[in-house]
């Protein structure tokens, strides 16, 4: 990121212009923006009283208030999709649905349904003004009501408030001893859904000021985002390559450089990593001499990681690695699968084979059985899921092992006196 990027000569004039005053700078993320942080000090630019910040932590500290005097709680996602999948179990049980009706409910099914609940929500619509008409299956409609109606009570019943609501209320109520002198810098090319762009509109943009970043050649603004159609007409920023990324044809010859760009198709993600990797072993590249860039995290950071403990290559991770890849961690993660999944022996079996650990007395007496072992007795086993049945299954499996044990001792018998 050089002088002239338009982001960085915005920043050093607002920046020159307020230099003791709070600059809150607007962001997809946290990570996004400690991340812009560093490519910044790398160039030399710092700034006093510049921070990082969200629009749902904008609109968490506008409600700051309201969670505070009703002693709510704020529902992360994790929580929500716990919530959801108790409330599915608890339609099915009273077979209340009929759209949504799979053998069982598992923790993938409810993720889904929790984040069209959470879409729906965010688009300011609830159980008071649902919108069927959107939804062309009636059985689907009449289902997602129910969950969505189910879900208010939850949320209600256990004090707590979704992002949808806090948006709600930041909308409604403004924050008290506001500091003032404070100033929201927000690039032009962020992304925002419904209730957020309503609290930026009426909140934020007031006191903002707008980066107005230029768009690549032969591109459109996405829709959503904010400033997809300008107020005012970008300002005429020096031109270099990457603004003709997606128009290579077209890039004047007066530009320094070349863009060396080579497009390789792949089937898949984990095909897109191997490629990659093969390209740089094909043409002798250092592997410190190569960054790779993804459009999003997953799943393309695991595929490196994964590739890069298959063929030993020393691969520095700047998001780190996920904390699934440790044996604890995987073991701990099945245990939770296994409890969501109703004690079944399917998630169980998985957990015995994974080879995240083993008994521990195994080593010193050969005849304790290995996870494997156990993982075969209870598969051959008549649990299937729940707590209470494994006892007696698996008294069942023993008394069926001795019966085993008994007939092949008897048939040796019956084959000795015979000779």
């Amino acid at each position: 990121m050089t002088e002239n990027h338009p982001l960085v000569r915005f920043l050093k004039r607002i920046c020159q212009e307020n230099l003791t005053g709070s600059k809150n700078l607007i962001m997809p993320s946290y990570l996004d923006g400690n991340a812009l942080k560093k490519s910044l000090s790398r160039e030399g630019f710092f700034a006093l009283n510049l921070n990082i910040t969200t629009i749902f932590d904008l609109a968490r500290d506008y409600c700051d208030d309201y969670i505070s005097k009703n002693k709510l709680k704020i529902l992360d996602n994790s929580l929500g999709q716990i919530f959801l999948l108790q409330i599915l179990k608890k339609l099915s049980r009273k077979k209340s649905l009929d759209y949504f009706q799979p053998p069982t409910f598992s923790p993938g099914i409810s993720r889904s349904i929790y984040l069209a609940i959470k879409e729906l929500r965010i688009a300011e619509f609830s159980s008071r003004n649902f919108p069927h008409s959107a939804i062309v299956n009636s059985k689907k409609s009449e289902d997602l009501l129910k969950i969505m109606q189910e879900y208010e009570k939850t949320l209600k019943k256990q004090n707590y408030i979704d992002e949808a609501d806090i948006y709600l209320q930041a909308i409604k109520y403004k924050k008290k001893n506001q500091p003032k002198k404070e100033i929201f810098i927000v690039p032009s090319n962020i992304e925002l859904n419904y209730l957020e762009e309503v609290f930026f509109w009426k909140i934020i943009l007031p006191e903002s000021k707008v980066i107005y970043l230029p768009t690549p050649g032969n591109l459109k603004k996405p829709a959503s985002f904010y400033f997809s159609e300008s107020y005012k007409e970008e300002e005429n920023y020096p031109e270099n390559l990457l603004d003709y990324l997606y128009d290579i044809d077209k890039i004047p010859s007066s530009l320094p450089g070349k863009l060396n760009i080579e497009l390789i198709q792949s089937h898949g993600e984990f095909n897109e990593v191997k490629g990659i990797i093969r390209k740089i072993k094909s043409q002798n590249i250092p592997l410190d001499e190569v960054s790779i860039f993804y459009t999003v995290q997953e799943p393309y950071s695991q595929y490196l990681y994964q590739l890069s403990r298959q063929y030993s290559l020393n691969i520095t991770f700047g998001n780190g690695i996920s904390i699934k890849n440790t044996s604890p961690a995987k073991l701990f993660f099945a245990l939770i699968d296994w409890i969501r999944d109703d004690y079944s022996i399917a998630e169980l079996y998985f957990l015995l084979t994974g080879g995240n650990f083993e008994f521990k007395s195994h080593q010193s007496n050969p005849d304790i059985p290995t996870p494997q072992q156990v993982a075969t007795l209870l598969r051959n086993s008549p649990i299937g899921r729940k707590r209470n049945r494994y006892i007696k299954g698996i008294d069942l499996v023993i008394k069926q092992l001795e019966r085993e044990i008994e007939q092949v001792s008897e048939d040796r018998q019956e084959r000795y006196r015979q000779k």
